[in-house]
């Protein structure tokens, strides 16, 4: 698989807790054997076998056999990002943004950014959408390559998904919450100000990042002012001299 700019390591901890983000897909066409990703797979059956029941008792004839193991074109599911990745890329599934990058969240995210809370289940929002956006736009130019220009819109539409997310992501991260987070890294280092507890609970473990980051350059701001130039020690040129 072709690396990108956005995609971090692979063996980043963070990375592959990201994957995990369930996104809901919906086949493009019949999977054998694979009717027991469908959660609603055993009702429909059941429907469906209890309708050719009725209309065989009316002919005069049993049912003999059971339905296929099929997940059926179109099905609703939800699957880790890192297990459907091959399927997005080669097309054959679609895919919806998870609830977490949807309308609701963005007109949240514009209307009051700070309040929004990303530390309790969207732990790592920013990255997870990094990584489906690069998800998409990778499928775009697949599905680009593969299909004639009358039949591109498909490559459009997840190219139009990508752009859309990243432009969401990073009106998300630059704005009120890099401010609000650059504040609180200032007053965390004096024991008087407001406790930076709730504010860091608030953050993905991106922001968190950044937010330790900031105390740390802070802190090394302040010992500086506070006398760290007269700790430099004299050239050895000099002393010999």
């Amino acid at each position: 698989m072709a690396a990108t700019q956005t995609m971090p390591s692979y063996y980043d901890i963070d990375t592959i807790l990201a994957e995990e983000e369930l996104i809901q897909i919906r086949p493009s066409f019949p999977f054998s054997h694979l009717s027991h990703l469908d959660p609603e797979h055993r009702s429909r059956k059941r429907r469906r076998v209890d309708k050719e029941n009725v209309g065989n008792a009316n002919r005069g004839s049993s049912v003999v056999g059971t339905a296929p193991h099929v997940l059926e074109e179109g099905a609703k599911i939800k699957m880790p990002m890192w297990a459907v990745d091959r399927w997005v890329v080669l097309g054959f599934v679609t895919v919806t943004l998870p609830g977490v990058y949807g309308r609701k969240m963005k007109e949240r995210l514009q209307a009051d950014p700070v309040s929004v809370d990303l530390g309790t289940n969207n732990t790592h929002y920013f990255l997870s959408g990094l990584l489906l956006a690069s998800l998409l736009q990778r499928a775009s130019q697949i599905a680009k390559r593969h299909r004639s220009r009358s039949a591109s819109s498909p490559a459009l539409q997840l190219s139009a998904l990508a752009q859309s997310l990243r432009y969401s992501l990073l009106n998300a991260m630059m704005g009120d919450r890099l401010r609000r987070n650059f504040d609180w890294t200032l007053s965390a280092l004096d024991a008087m100000e407001d406790d930076a507890s709730g504010h860091v609970g608030r953050l993905s473990v991106l922001e968190k990042l950044m937010f330790e980051k900031g105390v740390e350059s802070s802190g090394a701001v302040v010992r500086w002012r506070e006398g760290g130039s007269g700790r430099i020690a004299g050239s050895k040129v000099v002393v010999r001299g």
